[in-house]
């Protein structure tokens, strides 16, 4: 079993408490039916070859019953999470080591294999300091979700603790990973912040959701230190006019510039609502609708970041970046529109749209002098089919908004990805197809091996002519079972038992071969050839012939007859 100095997989201070906890954990994803790309697959695949060898992953692979047939993972393909869980339990099995210290080792080399893959830039300035590149990260993965269609991205939140350290609350469908976050937050801390930071675990719930505590190694004798939080409060000018007369633009203009934008007060009551947005919802606003504005809880749910849906909650988070999804009563006020502008039938993918979710993307601002909040935000979509569904067009995006550049860059993108995932395929068919020629190379050699001397497969196998020599002074000993061929129609006699008594007979003659130097010719039944002086011309090769055939006489003493159990006679005769 492979093992590994303490220095090459860092740990934190962690107590490990409960290991099935875990595996029970990795195990909810495949109930929920989700998947990981193979950049996943590929990392770990990377990490164990580098600390153990690539014969260690073979092994991994093996026990795994993940049949990749000499070939790779695809890093833009789709896998199944039982793979993954498959590959991590395995890993952790064969190198002796807990599933906790892995996967936070898996985590540190995380970072170190997104370097290797051209990702670091990206990585790099998502923000100047350890808090602000945290805050960033859930962006990031919002943004990698809404890219690669299947992806189930993890969310973050920080939150400032005072005395420079923080809280990171992950969030995840797939619950015993957080090892994962904490070995991702150590090497980032140093590699990017230069800073030593020690990561705990302080609370771990049911839902997914996972507090760590992140702090300054020996903070107390760094006080004049880096710091790890660097926070930029918002701040409101007090001398802001709080008469709507000394706006220098009207609220209609406000919605025609920002028409996917909404104000809501404490009580999350809707004041204001762009132009665009208000006509996907138009119903709830006409006049023969007799209720009051409604909600924003009613119309939209946060999903990132996971907090509270309180007013407070928001403000306290307005340096982030918000996603929210319609509501089941938004998409029917949208449905009720589409139905009434459409004349004709509603086509199967119309009809499918009630399934969809508006996602807006934007940033949460106060608005003190009202009481309220103002998100400004912009529609994010997957591509045209989507807006079409949604019931969405270009001129409802403003030209100043760069929404309308991302999703003509995504459709356009599409066709790349296409491409690539194509192109990884052939690149594996390439490989699968390479081990098969190695593998075929390998078995031929073999048998060239077992047919010619080893001096004449070795200039085969590298295709050099074999020049044909003569030996005129050698030894050949030819040799038989006396009495095979009646043993043979014998009554008693099954054929496997002829085959048991030659099968051990001829290994034990092989042997014998490469003790006194002869060359085996070859075996015909139960005549056994023998040449001294061939294919290495000697001197001795008589005597060399000798001393086998006396050898095999004695060799004949051990191996019993089907038909009476005696040992067996054998006849031998040697011409030079």
């Amino acid at each position: 079993m492979p093992t590994t100095p303490l220095g090459v997989l860092h740990t934190t201070d962690v107590v490990i408490k409960n290991y099935d906890q875990i595996i029970r954990g990795l195990h909810f994803a495949v109930v929920e039916d989700s998947y990981e790309y193979g950049f996943i697959h590929l990392c770990l695949e990377d990490l164990v070859i580098k600390l153990f060898g690539d014969e260690t992953w073979k092994e991994i692979l093996s026990r795994s019953d993940v049949k990749l047939r000499g070939a790779s993972f695809l890093m833009h393909k789709v896998y199944d999470d039982e793979v993954t869980i498959k590959l991590v339990t395995t890993t952790s099995e064969v190198v002796g080591l807990d599933v906790e210290t892995c996967l936070e080792a898996f985590g540190g080399h995380f970072l170190k294999y997104c370097q290797k893959n051209g990702y670091d830039k990206i990585l790099r300035v998502l923000g100047s300091n350890l808090y602000d590149f945290l805050t960033n990260l859930d962006n990031l993965h919002d943004h990698l979700s809404s890219i690669y269609p299947g992806m189930r991205a993890p969310s973050f939140r920080v939150t400032n603790i005072g005395d420079g350290s923080m809280h990171l609350h992950y969030y995840s469908d797939r619950k015993g990973l957080s090892a994962i976050v904490r070995g991702l937050v150590v090497i980032v801390s140093k590699e990017f912040f230069d800073t030593e930071v020690l990561v705990r675990t302080l609370e771990e719930c049911d839902d997914g959701h996972v507090i760590l505590e992140v702090v300054l190694k020996d903070s107390d004798s760094q006080e004049n230190g880096p710091s790890i939080v660097k926070l930029t409060p918002y701040q409101t000018d007090q001398q802001l006019s709080a008469t709507p007369s000394d706006l220098l633009f009207s609220s209609h203009t406000i919605c025609e510039a920002f028409p996917f934008h909404l104000m809501f007060r404490r009580d999350f009551r809707i004041i204001q609502i762009g132009n665009s947005l208000k006509k996907l919802t138009h119903y709830l606003w006409s006049a023969d609708n007799n209720r009051k504005a409604p909600k924003f809880s009613d119309l939209f749910f946060i999903s990132r970041p996971h907090i509270d849906c309180t007013f407070e909650s928001i403000l306290n988070y307005c340096n982030q970046v918000f996603v929210v999804k319609s509501t089941d009563l938004f998409m029917a006020a949208k449905n009720k529109n589409l139905k009434k502008s459409i004349d004709k039938k509603p086509s199967e993918e119309e009809q499918g749209s009630e399934t969809l979710q508006l996602r807006l993307k934007g940033q949460m601002v106060p608005v003190p002098e009202s009481n309220a909040i103002l998100f400004l935000c912009s529609p994010r979509v997957n591509g045209l089919d989507e807006m079409k569904r949604l019931g969405l067009y270009m001129t409802d995006i403003p030209v100043h908004d760069r929404t309308r550049d991302l999703i003509l860059m995504s459709h356009q993108r599409r066709g790349e990805r296409e491409l690539v995932e194509k192109l990884d395929e052939a690149t594996n068919h390439i490989r699968i197809l390479d081990a098969k020629v190695r593998d075929e190379n390998k078995r031929t050699e073999e048998i060239l091996h077992n047919i010619f001397p080893a001096k004449i497969a070795r200039l085969l196998c590298q295709n050099i002519r074999v020049e044909s020599e003569s030996f005129e002074p050698v030894s050949c000993l030819f040799s038989d079972i006396v009495g095979f061929t009646a043993m043979c129609g014998h009554k008693s006699v099954e054929p496997m038992d002829v085959v048991r008594l030659l099968n051990k007979l001829y290994i034990q003659f092989d042997h014998l071969t490469t003790v006194y130097g002869v060359y085996k010719v070859e075996t015909i039944g139960d005549a056994y050839v023998v040449v001294g002086g061939l294919p290495e011309m000697v001197v001795d090769h008589a005597d060399r012939v000798i001393h086998m055939g006396l050898a095999m006489i004695n060799v004949t003493q051990t191996v019993s007859s089907p038909v009476d159990g005696k040992p067996i006679q054998y006849f031998y005769e040697i011409t030079a």
